[in-house]
């Protein structure tokens, strides 16, 4: 079942039959959460597609899925919405700019308030 919700093609409007399903499985399953985060974070990190729109599409939802998991309480540990961030910031190069560029903003910004 795990391998089924990670390898589906997942369509926005669908995320929360999702969530429903998950919700049942993990109430029925003890272990059914420990293994299906895992699951999708590996299958957002690989994020099938040779498309870049079906790429983002892909990790798009599953970082919907996993958020709401975390929202329903299926999983408790929001670092998985953490790594799922930071994998989406390191992949982009505009990200990293964007990143250098905030961090040096606020550098600067430190920097002045000392003299005002």
């Amino acid at each position: 079942m795990i391998e089924i919700i990670g390898e589906s093609r997942m369509i926005g409007r669908d995320i929360n039959i999702l969530v429903g399903v998950c919700i049942v499985m993990h109430r029925r399953y003890e272990d059914f959460s420990t293994k299906l985060i895992p699951s999708l974070i590996r299958i957002f990190i690989q994020s099938p597609g040779s498309e870049e729109n079906a790429k983002a599409n892909k990790r798009r939802n599953i970082l919907k899925l996993i958020s709401e998991l975390y929202i329903s309480g299926v999983t408790d540990d929001i670092k998985h919405i953490g790594k799922c961030l930071r994998e989406l910031v390191t992949s982009n190069k505009s990200f990293i700019i964007l990143f250098i560029r905030l961090k040096l903003i606020e550098s600067k910004r430190k920097t002045d308030s000392h003299f005002t």
